[in-house]
C-alpha cells in the first residue's frame, strides 16, 4: 500500500536541498470535479481546480517542445546533441544529461551550462518556468524514506525546501501497494519516469500513466496514486509550495 505520496531526496545543489517535513494536516478544501475534457486542462484550470492527466500519445508537440501546463513543458533533446535550458527548474525525465565537467545532471535551475544529451537515447526534460530559484545543480541522488517507519516509498529531493516553499523531488514506490486517499494544501505537477502509475480521482475511473505521462493535481482535490505491474515506479513531483498531506476517507 502506497502510504503517502511524493517527496524526494537529492544533493549536488549549490544551495542546500531540504527533504520534505513530516506530513501535517492542511485545512479542509473543497473537492473539485474534473473538467469535461480529460486530456486537456480547461483555460481556467488554475481557478476552477480541475485535475487532469496527459498521456505521451496525447501530448501536442511543436518542434521539440510540448506545453503541458501554463508554465510547464516537456523538451526533447536528440542524443549526442549539446544544449542548454534555462528560465526555470529543469529535471531530466528520460535519457542521460551531462554537464561540462562530465557529471551526470538530474536537475538544474537558472544556471547556464554547456550540457549534452549522452549518445544512445534521446533525452526528455521537464521545465517549470514558474519556479523562481537560482543556481541549482543536482549531480547526485540520495534516497531516503518518506516515512521513517516504512520502507516504501523512497524520496530524493532535487531542488527547493519542502518545508518552506516550492520544491521538486523524485519518489520511488514499489508495485502492488494500494490506494491511500488524501489531499494536499498546494498544487503539484507530476511526471512519470519509470513504471506504470495509476492515478485515482474521486468520482472518476482510475487512469494508467506510462513513462512520459504528465499530470496536474490541484490542492484540496481528493486523490491517490499507486504503482501497477511488477516494475517499481519513479515519478517526479513539483510542488508549488511546501509539501504536506492529509489522509481523507
Amino acid at each position: 500500500m502506497k502510504k503517502l505520496l511524493l517527496l524526494l531526496a537529492a544533493c549536488g545543489s549549490s544551495k542546500p536541498v531540504v527533504a520534505p517535513p513530516p506530513p501535517h494536516a492542511p485545512p479542509e478544501a473543497p473537492v473539485a470535479t474534473r473538467g469535461p475534457d480529460k486530456t486537456e486542462p480547461p483555460p481556467d484550470a488554475a481557478d476552477r481546480k480541475h485535475a487532469f492527466a496527459v498521456l505521451p500519445t496525447e501530448q501536442k508537440w511543436s518542434g521539440t517542445t510540448a506545453a503541458v501546463g501554463p508554465d510547464q513543458s516537456l523538451v526533447r533533446v536528440t542524443a549526442g546533441t549539446p544544449f542548454d535550458i534555462t528560465g526555470g527548474a529543469a529535471v531530466v525525465i528520460a535519457g542521460t544529461v551531462k554537464n561540462e565537467r562530465g557529471e551526470q545532471l538530474y536537475a538544474w535551475a537558472n544556471k547556464p551550462h554547456k550540457l549534452e544529451c549522452v549518445k544512445g537515447a534521446d533525452c526528455l526534460v521537464f521545465l517549470d518556468k514558474s519556479t523562481h530559484i537560482d543556481g541549482v545543480e543536482t549531480t547526485k541522488l540520495e534516497w531516503a524514506k518518506l516515512d521513517p517507519a516504512r520502507e516504501d516509498p523512497l524520496v530524493a529531493p532535487l531542488w527547493g525546501d519542502g518545508k518552506t516553499g516550492p520544491n521538486g523531488f523524485l519518489m520511488k514506490m514499489k508495485p502492488g501497494g494500494g490506494p491511500f486517499w488524501h489531499i494536499h494544501r498546494r498544487d503539484y505537477h507530476g511526471v512519470v519516469l519509470q513504471g506504470t502509475v495509476v492515478s485515482y480521482e474521486s468520482g472518476s475511473q482510475p487512469k494508467d500513466l506510462p513513462p512520459g505521462s504528465y499530470w496536474w493535481q490541484p490542492n484540496g482535490n481528493k486523490h491517490t496514486t499507486d504503482c501497477k505491474g511488477t516494475t517499481e515506479c519513479i515519478v517526479y513531483l513539483d510542488f508549488t509550495g511546501p509539501f504536506d498531506v492529509k489522509a481523507v476517507p
